[in-house]
């Protein structure tokens, strides 16, 4: 189950890192939708959204049918910005926090490729050929962005550090025998 999980994670990733073009410093892997200290401008955070039964997980005994979640958070840091022009923040990022989520759907939503790769993440590790049967698929996304705080960048002090916006991808389905 956690090889499925961790399988797609790398996957996801490495997906967004090439369509996207991003560095590897620019596009990671995150416990949390945290990003480090030494961001860039711009960082896209990988996490886990969990997973749960799949439809025939409750009717078919000794097989385990899991269906997995993955969020994607979109992270563009705010310059200096005087506490009278806070609302401004989201006007001026919003064209460029969108050309960013732009290209992670693209990236992620419903790729073949990506499903393959994580397939042949979980058969080098484990030898398994039981992978996904079915991809990641958008299903969602924040309602709006949020502006992020200098802790969230690992600073302090700073109320108004950046924009933030999740998309959840799901549906990626995998089912193996116990």
């Amino acid at each position: 189950m956690l090889e499925g999980e961790k399988s797609l994670l790398i996957a996801t990733r490495d997906r967004i890192r090439e369509q996207g073009q991003y560095k590897d410093y620019e596009c990671e892997i995150e416990f949390d939708d945290q990003a480090p200290a030494v961001a860039s401008d711009l960082y896209v955070v990988v996490t886990t959204g969990g997973w749960q039964p799949g439809p025939r997980h409750a009717t078919a005994k000794g097989v385990n049918d899991l269906v997995y979640s993955v969020n994607v958070t979109i992270v563009r840091k705010a310059g200096a910005t005087p506490r009278d022009r806070r609302r401004n923040i989201f006007f001026r990022n919003l064209s460029s926090l969108t050309v960013e989520i732009d290209k992670v759907y693209t990236a992620i939503d419903w790729n073949l490729d990506l499903m393959k790769l994580a397939n042949d993440l979980i058969r080098t590790a484990t030898g398994s050929t039981q992978g996904f049967i079915h991809p990641l698929v958008f299903s969602g996304m924040d309602r709006q962005p949020r502006i992020v705080p200098g802790e969230f960048f690992g600073g302090t002090g700073e109320s108004v550090a950046g924009l933030a916006r999740t998309i959840t991808f799901s549906s990626a389905r995998r089912m193996t025998l116990k």
